[in-house]
C-alpha cells in the first residue's frame, strides 16, 4: 500500500523524486518500487530487506538497481530460505550491483561491512 501510494504521488509530481535521499524497502512490491527508484535521482542510502519467499516478486526492484548511484547500501536479512528462487535472484542481483556501482562507499549486511575502496 505505501509503495503504491508513493508511486502514485511521484507519477503526479515527479519533482518530488529529487527529495528522496534515504529509502528503506521491506519486501518486494513489484513495479511500484521500480518506478519509485527510477524517480529517486538523489538517493544516498538504500536499505533492502531480502525477499523471504518465492511469493515476493523482486525482479522489478532488482532490475531497477542499475538506475541508482547510492553511497550506502544496507542489506537487511529477514529469515530467508536460501534455496528459494527469488532469494537467489536477489542475492545475485545485489552481488552484481555491489561490484559495478562506482558511487558505493560501503555495503552493509548483518554480518559484514564492505568498504568500497
Amino acid at each position: 500500500m505505501q509503495a503504491q501510494a508513493l508511486d502514485d504521488v511521484l507519477r503526479e509530481n515527479p519533482e518530488f523524486g529529487t527529495l528522496i535521499e534515504q529509502l528503506r524497502l521491506e519486501g518486494c512490491y513489484g513495479a511500484s518500487v521500480a518506478n519509485i527508484l527510477k524517480k529517486a535521482t538523489r538517493l544516498q542510502d538504500l536499505a533492502i530487506t531480502l525477499p523471504a519467499s518465492s511469493e515476493d516478486n523482486g525482479k522489478p526492484l532488482f532490475a531497477a538497481l542499475d538506475t541508482l548511484k547510492p553511497h550506502r547500501l544496507i542489506v537487511c536479512n529477514s529469515p530467508i530460505n536460501i534455496g528459494e528462487v527469488q532469494v537467489q535472484f536477489a542475492l545475485n542481483a545485489l552481488r552484481s550491483f555491489i561490484k559495478t556501482c562506482y558511487t558505493l562507499v560501503c555495503a552493509l549486511d548483518t554480518a559484514k561491512i564492505y568498504q568500497m575502496n
